[in-house]
């Protein structure tokens, strides 16, 4: 029987990358490998396991459509890293596709997304009043997503050490711009932007045309969990 692992490595060799586009590459894109007919491995930079739970808690809760995770793997040369084994899906993002869809296929998409979102944002949190990912554990993770910085912020106990940070994200940011080009701008504070009071709802933090798949059978699917996590309503889709 041949290892996963091994056909993970076989993948990288042929650079087999499910989803590439060289004009369309990002710094820190997701590397997705088809380590078989049916099957990819999807590398994980960092050891959190959140994402394969958070796919699987989503999958169990909800009628979206994710890929079925297999297993999750420990890279052998570097712990610190995990490959996520999971369904492979036959079909095209949207970034690919959309130009090429009827008005009506797209209303139909964007009619599935708001109801994906609304059943997201409706899910039961594991770890109530807890803003971030989560894996199961209980534990306050660090924050990762496009408003975050690389290394992630955190790992924040509450909805108030949010609204800090961000507050804190905001003078940095107002401070930066008068000092190097003499403006005076004032933004308002997280809570303005978010909605006070609002609780912390679970969030896929990353929804943009390349995590969302149209497959084969023009059902419509949402990849790439890495970002998502409990955030407030009015800031994150």
């Amino acid at each position: 029987m041949t290892d996963v692992y091994e056909l993970i490595i076989a993948g990288r060799q042929h650079e087999q990358l499910v989803g590439y586009d060289k004009d369309l590459d990002v710094i820190g894109a997701a590397q997705v490998y088809r380590i078989a007919p049916d099957a990819v491995a999807k590398l994980v930079r960092y050891p959190e396991q959140h994402e394969a739970f958070t796919m699987q808690y989503v999958a169990e809760r909800t009628s979206i459509p994710i890929p079925r995770v297999r297993k999750v793997l420990l890279d052998r040369k570097d712990p610190s890293r995990h490959w996520i084994v999971m369904d492979f899906i036959s079909g095209q993002t949207l970034v690919h596709c959309w130009r090429t869809l009827s008005i009506w296929r797209k209303l139909c998409i964007m009619c599935t997304l708001w109801w994906y979102i609304h059943q997201v944002k409706s899910l039961p949190l594991p770890n109530p009043g807890i803003p971030g990912p989560f894996d199961g554990t209980g534990l306050s993770l660090l924050c990762r997503g496009t408003q975050f910085p690389q290394v992630g912020a955190g790992p924040l106990k509450n909805h108030q050490e949010l609204v800090v940070w961000f507050d804190y994200q905001l003078y940095s940011h107002q401070v930066r711009l008068h000092r190097g080009w003499g403006i005076l701008w004032k933004s308002p504070k997280f809570p303005q932007l978010a909605g006070t009071g609002n609780p912390l709802v679970f969030c896929h933090n990353d929804l943009n045309m390349r995590n969302i798949m149209l497959d084969d059978n023009n059902r419509v699917w949402l990849l790439d969990w890495e970002y998502s996590g409990a955030y407030p309503p009015g800031s994150i889709t």
